[in-house]
């Protein structure tokens, strides 16, 4: 009896704990990654999304964008790729980033998004996207709290670059896309005209081949032998379709605003300001440029470090010792986890370079 009452009472304990635990909402707290994750020791890195991922709606002009990017370059760091985006949401980039490339967790391309089937450890070439982890000395006795007191004055300095030369990149590519529709309706004015033209000749030879057949047949009838079946203004029909037709190819190739940063040359001889122009020259050489929809100092170096670690891609960091030095350097045979496609003691000479900019930056915009 006593153990058929312990039985009992064992169950209805178990029943009562089934049911709190029923009641409860069970939420998880593992990560769920929109990108593939990769990692520098896998045998093969990411080559298709998600089948989730093909699900998600994201806007043509978006998925367009982003893939011209990744066509452009292979890998890019987040910060630096939403330089060339404008009011884009988190979720919508991530949803687009999916259907793109895949994430780098470790290795010389931490913290970086990589295109689908590009493979950098079989490409030497990939080092100057490597990453590099900038640890500034500065910031080793400074409490986290007093940051922004501490850089109060490098702040505003990186405001005030950000919107200068943001300012200059709208100015540029807007006047760019201007001057691109006035010339598409001055190509389509050509085209018109062109077509116009062929109308007209394919008219007139309408008219030479019924007033060539009507001669010939009047000849034979009536005996009549008369040369006047000649178009006179044949021949300069001819010459004015040649001549439009070489005016619409001088039309295409006059501007080309994806590859010609020429319109930073006059901003460049006018602005004064020497830090302004050291970005100016950077930008200019970027293949990216017309795509630009702002500009962050702080991703660039173009302003001392603001926290004790940041993460700066090589390709990105404007300085020009830094871009010598990349230029010169000997890419090793292996890509290690550690250094990538470089020696040690590049990066350890590049990260000298680096915490004598930032010193020197630091002194400069405190004053």
């Amino acid at each position: 009896m006593s153990e058929e009452n312990n039985e009992s009472r064992s169950v209805n304990m178990n029943m009562d704990l089934l049911s709190k635990h029923s009641n409860k909402i069970i939420v998880s707290r593992k990560t769920v990654h929109c990108n593939p994750i990769a990692k520098f020791d896998d045998t093969i890195l990411p080559l298709i999304p998600y089948d989730s991922a093909l699900k998600k709606y994201v806007s043509d002009e978006l998925y367009n964008r982003v893939k011209l990017l990744f066509d452009i370059r292979p890998i890019w760091s987040k910060e630096v790729l939403v330089e060339h985006l404008e009011n884009i949401s988190t979720y919508c980039l991530k949803s687009c980033f999916s259907k793109i490339c895949f994430y780098f967790s470790d290795g010389p391309w931490r913290r970086t998004y990589c295109k689908y089937g590009y493979d950098p450890r079989k490409d030497s070439s990939s080092y100057i996207y490597q990453t590099i982890d900038f640890r500034d000395n500065f910031y080793r006795d400074i409490k986290t709290k007093s940051l922004d007191q501490v850089n109060r004055s490098i702040i505003k300095k990186r405001d005030h670059l950000n919107a200068f030369v943001t300012n200059i990149i709208k100015n540029i590519n807007n006047n760019k896309d201007s001057l691109m529709m006035r010339h598409e309706n001055d190509d389509n004015t050509k085209k018109n005209k062109h077509l116009q033209i062929k109308k007209e000749i394919h008219n007139e030879d309408n008219y030479k081949r019924h007033y060539n057949t009507y001669s010939e047949y009047s000849s034979e009838r009536y005996g009549m032998h008369n040369n006047s079946n000649k178009i006179e203004n044949y021949n300069d029909f001819m010459n004015t379709i040649s001549s439009s037709t070489s005016n619409i190819n001088s039309v295409k190739h006059k501007v080309d605003i994806y590859s010609n940063n020429n319109s930073l040359n006059d901003v460049y001889l006018l602005e004064k300001d020497e830090e302004i122009n050291d970005i100016l020259q950077f930008l200019k050489r970027s293949n990216t440029f017309h795509l630009r929809e702002n500009f962050s100092s702080e991703i660039h170096f173009s302003v001392s470090p603001l926290k004790l670690s940041t993460i700066y891609q090589y390709i990105d960091i404007f300085d020009n010792n830094v871009l010598n030095y990349l230029l010169n350097v000997k890419t090793q045979e292996i890509c290690t986890k550690d250094n990538g496609w470089l020696d040690s003691k590049d990066i350890t000479k590049i990260r000298d370079i680096l915490f004598v900019r930032s010193i020197a930056l630091r002194r400069a915009h405190s004053k």
